[in-house]
Parts: structure tokens; C-alpha cells; sequence
């Protein structure tokens, strides 16, 4: 999967619950925020959109989540934007030749 995902510009991946909340969810298909951004930091990821939010979260919950992740980004020192997905929300690549 690192290399599936090595340097792309955005990552929307599953990020439906925090640590603890995961190890009550295990097998049910949903992600986890910690190895989501474990995930794109290993794999060089530019941008880490969380996707997938519980429908148990709120607003204020899933802000929380995200300032998690990127306390987990600035730990490891990476360079990884984060933010949570939206519906509506546009998000602009860069064009590259190639892939």
C-alpha cells in the first residue's frame, strides 16, 4: 500500500474512529486516524483528507480528530497537510504528466 500510494498529491482515506474507539471496531471495515496518518506519512502523501466520519461525531468531535492527526504529523515532523473531508468541499491538484 506504501507504494501504491507513494507521493500522491491526496489521500481520502476511512479515518472513522480515534485509537481507543478502533480497538472496539476492529474487523468492521472502517480506519483508524493514527494509522491513517501513519500510512501517508510513510508513503511521502501530501495531503491527508479523513473520510468516513462516525455518525455519533459531531462537529467539535471530528475537529478534534483532526487536530490529533496533525499533532501525530508535527511529532514525526512530517511536512503531511491535514484536514477532514466536507461535503461540498473542492480541492484543487496540481497537473502532472506521468501517473
Amino acid at each position: 500500500m506504501i507504494e501504491f500510494l507513494r507521493d500522491v498529491d491526496l489521500l481520502i482515506l476511512d479515518s472513522q474512529y480515534d485509537s481507543k474507539e478502533y480497538q472496539a471496531h476492529v474487523g468492521w471495515g472502517h480506519g483508524c486516524v493514527d494509522g491513517s496518518v501513519a500510512l501517508a506519512l510513510q508513503a511521502g502523501v501530501k495531503q491527508l483528507s479523513l473520510f468516513h466520519h462516525d455518525p455519533d461525531h459531531d462537529d467539535k468531535r471530528i475537529a478534534g480528530l483532526v487536530r490529533h492527526a496533525r499533532q501525530l504529523v508535527a511529532k514525526q515532523k512530517g511536512n503531511l497537510r491535514v484536514d477532514a473531508a466536507r461535503e461540498g468541499t473542492t480541492i484543487e491538484l496540481p497537473e502532472k504528466s506521468g501517473r
